[in-house]
């Protein structure tokens, strides 16, 4: 099944997301990745949030089986961005595959919309090419995003996130 994401301006106006890594990095299955995510509520009104990752096969460009998750935030399934705030939010993540796409998406609950996405590629150490990025990933992020797929078990360790103390 092939998942496509896009997010149109419009969604873009709820919410968005960035975080630390690169577009593209090496990776070896068991690595620990240190995620930082800012969250940016540019509306007038708190938002609730939930965040979901997920692993796409890059070459296919399909889903990996049994790979969208939700990412709790301190314990909980969703948080709150108060109006015009930025939340931040770190943690750690251990896969066990790479040559994958990962990918971070920002699920806005009140109008049940995408409203932002991140992604790195994570190439194994030997096959690595400096010219394999976004522009070979492009493809995902067009189309529509199947939020029906988000419950399943992804296969790698979420450390918990938190919010970062202000």
């Amino acid at each position: 099944m092939t998942i496509q994401i896009q997010v149109t301006p419009q969604q873009q106006e709820l919410g968005s997301i960035e975080w630390n890594q690169p577009e593209s990095q090496v990776y070896q299955p068991g690595q620990a990745l240190a995620v930082e995510i800012h969250i940016t509520n540019p509306t007038a009104a708190e938002r609730e949030y939930q965040l979901y990752l997920g692993l796409y096969n890059p070459d296919t460009q399909e889903v990996i089986p049994d790979t969208w998750n939700l990412i709790p935030v301190d314990g909980e399934p969703s948080f709150i961005v108060a109006a015009g705030a930025v939340a931040e939010m770190t943690g750690e993540l251990t896969l066990d595959q790479t040559g994958v796409l990962l990918v971070v998406v920002l699920y806005d609950v009140a109008t049940d919309l995408v409203v932002g996405v991140v992604t790195t590629l994570l190439e194994a150490p030997e096959t690595q090419n400096p010219g394999t990025g976004l522009e070979n990933l492009m493809p995902l992020i067009s189309g529509v995003m199947v939020m029906g797929m988000m419950g399943a078990i992804l296969p790698m360790t979420t450390r918990m996130f938190r919010r970062k103390e202000e």
